[in-house]
């Protein structure tokens, strides 16, 4: 499947997906910089699409940049690849300045894809992008189109490799189902709170004793000053991780020794 890649690191059964969120606000990363200002943002519609497209896309963008030659970008992306694997680093900071480690992925492009309509891209450029990708992807086009009704009258677009089918149309579209009508009440919440983020403020807490807070009708929260009671705080902690009253944020449960004992074990059984 594609060019090089599948033949280098063949699948082991685990399907792996990116998934592109649009955004509908315009937020600028000043907007969300302070405590619980990420309740501010609005999403969209989704698109989920396999790791090769990911893979052959960012490729395909690095190449137009530099004008080298699509097949020794895709070698040099995958000799990168082995290195964070073999030496277990993602050699971050080493390459964050190279303006071409970071690459782009258009929405437009993958509604495009998905109903087949190339006039919802970008001309010429979005057209380009789209026959280069079919150049070394070529199977992008053998691609399952399957759609789920989000939560907020959003659409999940899914790009799905003809093997994954049931487990997009069967067992994700009932997570969906089950959790639409929680996610469109934490929406409705985040709104409502939004009031709450006018009581945060800038000052830095390291320059008050906590007795001198108090004293002013406040209290310091990760280094600023709030005007906020113990309640809101956690209220708006809870909507900030997108979790419904009494529910455990996920990344709690990742962490939890009985999760982790859990993979460990099933991690042993598949050995």
């Amino acid at each position: 499947m594609g060019m090089f890649l599948e033949e280098e690191y063949p699948p082991q059964g685990i399907a792996y997906y990116y998934d592109i969120v649009e955004r509908e606000d315009s937020l600028t990363s000043s907007g969300v910089s302070l405590p619980f200002h990420t309740i501010r943002l609005r999403w969209g519609d989704q698109f989920m699409v396999p790791h090769q497209i990911g893979f052959y896309y960012f490729a395909v963008g690095k190449a137009r940049r530099t004008g080298l030659p699509i097949k020794d970008v895709i070698e040099g992306l995958l000799r990168t690849i082995k290195q964070d694997v073999d030496e277990q680093s993602s050699h971050y900071l080493e390459r964050r300045e190279d303006p071409n480690a970071w690459q782009n992925i258009y929405t437009r492009d993958l509604r495009a894809l998905f109903y087949r309509e190339p006039g919802l891209t970008t001309k010429p450029y979005g057209l380009e992008r789209l026959e280069e990708l079919r150049k070394v992807y070529p199977e992008v086009d053998d691609l399952e189109r399957i759609a789920i009704q989000g939560p907020n009258g959003t659409i999940i677009h899914i790009l799905a490799e003809p093997r994954h089918r049931e487990l997009f149309r069967n067992q994700l579209d009932a997570v969906i189902g089950k959790r639409r009508g929680i996610v469109e009440g934490l929406s409705a919440e985040r709104r409502e709170c939004e009031q709450l983020l006018e009581k945060v403020g800038y000052e830095s807490s390291d320059l008050f004793s906590l007795d001198e807070l108090a004293s002013r009708g406040k209290r310091a929260y990760d280094g600023y000053v709030v005007e906020l009671t113990g309640e809101q705080i956690e209220r708006l902690r809870r909507l900030t991780q997108w979790c419904a009253e009494g529910e455990v944020p996920f990344n709690t449960i990742l962490m939890s020794k009985k999760f982790l004992s859990k993979i460990s074990f099933l991690f042993y059984q598949s050995q």
